[in-house]
């Protein structure tokens, strides 16, 4: 996936996405851990298959993973193993918000799919969806930001 978006811009945009639209999984992660901290975790992780030890101090992870994160993670799902899931879910998020915004400023879709390597069908679904619950505030964060 094209990142257009920089990192810097998803990390301002995040407290004003719509968390209900993220996979259940990742909500959950969330609720544990805190956005910013699930963010950050999953730029490490994500996409990833790992086991979850029940005592934090006995795993690889502690080299990698800060110590109050994976005791919170061993805490909950301790003995396991879990799919991480990739940030991709956050980018789409945002880049589905400027794409919003670039519609409303009179952006053809055809020239917007281009633009970020999606079919025309894909910019018409997004045009469709509405936006963000939040999104006057997100607005503000892209517009000074892109």
């Amino acid at each position: 996936m094209s990142h257009i978006i920089e990192r810097s811009l998803i990390k301002k945009a995040l407290p004003f996405i719509d968390t209900a639209a993220l996979p259940n999984q990742l909500q959950d992660l969330i609720q544990l851990l805190g956005l910013d901290d699930t963010y950050d975790l999953l730029e490490h992780l994500g996409g990833r298959v790992i086991y979850i030890a029940k005592d934090p101090n006995r795993t690889k992870l502690s080299q990698s993973v800060p110590t109050p994160i994976l005791a919170q993670l061993s805490y909950c799902y301790g003995g396991s193993t879990i799919e991480f899931p990739k940030q991709d879910h956050f980018y789409r998020l945002i880049r589905n918000e400027v794409i919003q915004n670039e519609i409303e400023a009179g952006s053809p879709r055809k020239s917007l799919a281009n633009k970020y390597n999606l079919t025309v069908r894909q910019i018409s679904n997004i045009k469709s969806s509405g936006g963000n619950t939040r999104r006057a505030e997100l607005q503000k964060i892209l517009a000074t930001c892109i």
